[in-house]
């Protein structure tokens, strides 16, 4: 959904439809399908968090830009609690109330920012999102350093190779969908766009955006998906489950071909994409294995006997 206005603007026109109850009450009847007994206290209190977010994001657009940064946290921060609150995990929220992550500055190395650490917490808002997202509790207590967060930053990823001379960890992926009108399914392939001059030999465990692909053995930087029963199309929820949608940093056009390019973390370690966890509201179950793929390629490949 675009319109002509500034994408932020666009945003923000779009979150302010959560600052009114009747539209949650709604959203979390018709999408989430929860009873009508339940969606009243709900609603409650999601509106306010999502106005408080909304108040911040505006003060960010009228101040100065140094100083966005606070607001702008602050905003995530309430961003986060309404997502929380539409999950399943909605009634933890009410105790954990802290934020669930501190940096120690005085601990810290200010001449290098890479080895800057976030200490990590069991308890809080941030535990609640990491869980409500992945389906898994983040590993508290612990720290990370921001040398694991930077290079999957999208937005700083030419900064980072000036300050490192590395590369960062993100990779880009052409989506292309083959339908079989014959049987009335459809599957989906993904190529990795690798960037000149690199030799890295990439596995399927390091893409964790594909939950239900393997890779296709024609080619070495393709995965190739099991058929669903659809047309492949990206917002169509039984191709979204084919991936793990929290993990698309990224949707664009290819500039040649006009199809479906992704953005998406290059990782192998459990803290950054956690292995066999599901969107919060995917009501399909854990990525199969690759045998468990190649079995229902049989299977739909297969004659119709008296069917």
């Amino acid at each position: 959904i675009s319109s002509g206005l500034d994408p932020i603007d666009d945003v923000l026109v779009l979150l302010e439809y959560l600052t009114v109850k009747e539209y949650v009450v709604e959203l979390l009847v018709k999408s989430h399908q929860l009873e009508n007994a339940q969606v009243e206290k709900r609603s409650e209190s999601i509106v306010p968090h999502m106005r408080t977010a909304l108040a911040y994001f505006r003060q960010i657009q009228s101040g100065a830009p140094e100083l966005s940064f606070l607001p702008a946290y602050y905003g995530i921060l309430n961003l986060i609690k309404t997502y929380v609150l539409f999950g399943p995990h909605h009634n933890e929220l009410a105790g954990q109330q802290v934020h669930g992550a501190s940096h120690r500055l005085a601990a810290s190395d200010t001449r290098d920012l890479l080895t800057d650490a976030v200490q990590l917490k069991v308890r809080g808002t941030l535990p609640l999102f990491y869980r409500t997202v992945t389906g898994q509790p983040w590993p508290a207590p612990s720290q990370i350093t921001m040398e694991r967060i930077y290079p999957y930053v999208w937005n700083i990823s030419a900064e980072y190779f000036i300050a490192t001379g590395k590369d960062g960890k993100l990779a880009r992926f052409e989506l292309c969908e083959q339908t079989n009108k014959g049987k009335g399914t459809a599957t989906c392939t993904a190529s990795f766009q690798r960037e000149k001059g690199d030799t890295t030999v990439y596995s399927k465990k390091d893409f964790k955006v594909l939950r239900c692909f393997v890779k296709n053995r024609d080619g070495r930087d393709t995965f190739v998906s099991g058929p669903i029963r659809v047309s492949p199309q990206p917002g169509h929820p039984d191709f979204r489950q084919l991936f793990r949608p929290y993990l698309i940093y990224r949707t664009y056009a290819a500039t040649e071909t006009s199809r479906v390019m992704i953005a998406t973390p290059i990782s192998s370690e459990d803290l950054s994409s956690p292995r066999n966890c599901l969107s919060p509201f995917s009501s399909s179950i854990c990525p199969p294995s690759s045998d468990t793929v190649r079995s229902s390629w049989r299977r739909f490949s297969a004659p119709a006997s008296g069917r």
